[in-house]
């Protein structure tokens, strides 16, 4: 009767949100992993002076908090920074010295941030440096300066995870949303007939199809422009019931606009990885308002010593019986 079917809703409503989480899955590294960092400092003063070149301080974010060694970063990058802290030192006095002589002409001494990227073949300093890193056996090459995770212990754990979680059922098709130089989409283009990827990023872009080519993945096209275009550009080719969404959004999660679209394409699976559970949590709100559910929850630890994790959610399509 009526009531049985209300009761079988609620039933069904509290078996979606009921979400176990797994246990954190981390590498042997708790100090020493990470592969990037970006010290800064702040507008120097007339002498030319730049005062400390670190990070800002924890309980007192207008001060800057001078770092000669970074506990967490590789030893590459700490064997590097003291070099690259002189270099800095130097290249802000000569632009003091030159704004003194020329203001009108010369730029104005500012504040800037430094890098230090360790990969492959050593620690680049400058943006467009293109450098290498080689994750489930692929080799990845972008510019030092743009997007990549920064544990390389941990990484190739959470990349066989989504793999395997957008697998599972054998969708023929793969859609990779923020997809930046296509690392989760040609690590998984194996086990699918075509894969799409999306990033608003056209540098990202570039390298993800140059790493195809690299590695002679012919099965996945790239496509820049924000996230709630793909659909528009797949959804013809793509039938969402036989294709899995992995959704890896900035920090902000995803936009109305986009998860509108998503579940009006409805994939089988949806895999969700993000840095920020927060808002990865207000998104899963409106992914179980529809046919879902959380079939997996696992943390992954790819920021030892920081409060931050990277979290992935499962979502399976669970269609009711008719």
């Amino acid at each position: 009767d009526d009531d049985d079917d209300d009761d079988d809703d609620d039933e069904d409503q509290k078996k979606k949100k009921i979400v176990v989480v797994a246990p954190v899955v981390g590498g042997q590294k708790d100090y020493g992993y990470r592969s990037k960092l970006t010290p800064h400092y702040d507008v120097p003063s007339r002498e030319g002076v730049i005062g400390a070149i670190g990070f800002n301080s924890k309980t007192k974010r207008s001060r800057l908090v001078d770092v000669e060694e970074c506990p967490i970063a590789t030893e590459a990058i700490n064997a590097a920074l003291p070099g690259e802290r002189v270099k800095a030192a130097a290249r802000v006095s000569a632009a003091v010295a030159a704004y003194a002589r020329d203001p009108q002409h010369a730029r104005k001494p500012r504040g800037a941030t430094l890098l230090l990227r360790h990969h492959e073949d050593g620690v680049a300093t400058v943006h467009a440096d293109v450098v290498r890193e080689t994750v489930a056996g692929l080799t990845f090459a972008f510019k030092a300066g743009d997007f990549w995770q920064n544990n390389p212990e941990v990484l190739p754990l959470l990349v066989a995870h989504v793999t395997a979680e957008a697998s599972v059922g054998d969708p023929s098709f793969l859609v990779d949303c923020y997809c930046g130089g296509g690392l989760f989409a040609l690590c998984a283009a194996r086990a699918f007939f075509k894969v799409a990827g999306l990033e608003i990023s056209d540098t990202s872009i570039a390298s993800a199809k140059a790493n195809a080519q690299r590695n002679n993945v012919s099965n996945a096209r790239f496509l820049a422009g924000p996230a709630e275009d793909l659909f528009r550009a797949v959804v013809d080719d793509f039938p969402g019931r036989d294709t899995a969404v992995i959704v890896d959004p900035p920090r902000a999660g995803c936009s109305e606009d986009f998860l509108r679209q998503l579940l009006a394409f409805a994939p089988r699976t949806i895999v969700y990885v993000s840095c920020d559970p927060a808002t990865q949590a207000r998104d899963a709100a409106v992914v179980l308002e529809s046919n879902y559910r959380v079939t997996n929850c696992v943390p992954f630890d790819l920021f030892p010593q920081t409060r931050h994790i990277e979290n992935c959610l499962t979502f399976r399509r669970h269609d009711p019986p008719t």
